[in-house]
């Protein structure tokens, strides 16, 4: 993208709040070069409130270390002083995630803000923008060129997560030359994987139509019951955000319900991949966080959870409940305290692991496995009863494969 003279911005991730919050504190900053970088760092950072536990703090209770990180920053030369730099911060906080500014919860984490605010800073001093309305003028341009980014690349992934399963069921059907839903023990030997009646697609239709549904459903309440929005498709770091990952799931999962050949896929589909998204987005999340709950019960001196909105102590178990699912959040890495803290953590992930392990690698997949073996002997056994209903003429050449008589069950 053309129009950044000097200073290609090809490799900064900063998403629009990003920029218009460096904007801000740049606008009013004084000095010029890394001065003028470190002047507005510092201002954000003393403006910044952050979650230890149940309490809110704000950052400039640490205003030597915001000083002395915020300089280190701004003169970082390569990412292992800038990284210096945060830690100097993050060590003396411990506050790294759920940044809020002026009431409102931001969208990067520490670490993040100092990258954007060293290389947008750096652009700007680079190009020799003097005057607010070349500023201003930049960060629009900066913008435009993080949504073209965000839009090019969902513009690619998701037409081809949608696609992946047609495409393997054609492969499928092409390599084995035979049609239906390759899920079946007996698929290749099979001579009964026959088309669905008009009434029995109209069926199966109706039932991928609740299918889907279910599965938007559980992405829209794993975003927060928040429809996608232009903050939300944004990139902010060289990696998908959360919120960008779900839609790709959910484009890629809802295409493998409708690529169903028949009930029994579906049904399958259905059930694997509804618990592989909630597995991946929220349940194993609740799990860590159940853990983390346990060991502080256990060890009171062990603080893993951050309360983002507490509430009173007498309230109703459901609404405790509730509260714990949507405000209690498992503390990072660089927010404990101590090795023991550090080590406890470690567990609580294990914990995530092993139940995701437990219910994608092995519950899911026997259940779906059982009832389906169970439903295709059923389906055998009234293809049987219909074979032994018939005369000894047509028996026989059923049982022979006659393809005069394949079409009788069509």
């Amino acid at each position: 993208m053309k129009g950044f003279g000097k200073f290609s911005l090809a490799k900064n991730w900063a998403n629009e709040e990003s920029l218009n919050i460096i904007q801000e504190y740049m606008k009013n900053a004084k000095g010029a070069g890394s001065q003028k970088i470190q002047n507005a760092l510092t201002a954000f950072l003393n403006d910044l409130t952050g979650v230890d536990g149940n309490t809110k703090k704000s950052f400039s209770c640490f205003k030597d270390s915001i000083e002395s990180g915020a300089r280190a920053a701004a003169n970082s030369t390569d990412k292992k002083s800038l990284s210096k730099a945060y830690y100097t911060i993050a060590d003396a906080t411990h506050m790294t995630e759920h940044l809020e500014l002026n009431g409102k919860t931001l969208s990067k984490n520490l670490q993040g803000y100092l990258e954007d605010f060293v290389q947008i800073g750096k652009a700007i001093e680079k190009e020799g923008l003097s005057t607010n309305k070349e500023l201003s003028t930049y960060i629009k341009k900066a913008t435009k060129l993080v949504n073209m980014k965000s839009l090019a690349g969902l513009a690619v992934i998701i037409p081809l997560a949608i696609s992946m399963q047609p495409i393997n069921r054609w492969i499928t059907s092409k390599q084995s030359g035979v049609k239906g839903a390759p899920i079946y023990k007996d698929y290749i030997e099979s001579t009964d994987n026959k088309e669905l009646t008009s009434q029995e697609k109209k069926e199966l239709f109706k039932q991928k139509i609740i299918s889907i549904a279910t599965m938007i459903g559980v992405a829209f309440l794993s975003m927060g019951c928040r429809l996608p929005n232009k903050q939300m498709l944004q990139f902010k770091g060289i990696f998908p955000t959360m919120d960008q990952a779900r839609l790709i799931s959910t484009a890629t999962f809802a295409s493998r319900m409708a690529a169903s050949e028949d009930k029994n896929e579906l049904r399958e589909a259905t059930i694997r991949d509804i618990a592989t998204f909630s597995g991946l987005y929220f349940l194993g999340d609740y799990a860590a966080k159940g853990i983390a709950t346990l060991i502080e019960k256990l060890k009171p001196g062990v603080k893993l959870l951050n309360d983002l909105n507490p509430i009173s102590k007498d309230s109703g178990i459901f609404k405790k409940f509730s509260h714990w699912v949507k405000d209690v959040s498992l503390k990072s890495s660089d927010e404990v305290i101590g090795k023991t803290a550090k080590n406890f953590r470690s567990v609580c992930h294990l914990g995530n692991l092993a139940f995701s392990l437990f219910v994608l690698g092995l519950f899911i997949p026997l259940y779906n496995r059982t009832q389906t073996n169970k439903k295709r002997e059923m389906e055998l056994k009234r293809l049987g009863a219909s074979i032994n209903t018939t005369d000894g003429f047509l028996k026989d050449q059923i049982k022979n494969n006659s393809p005069a008589f394949k079409a009788f069950f069509q």
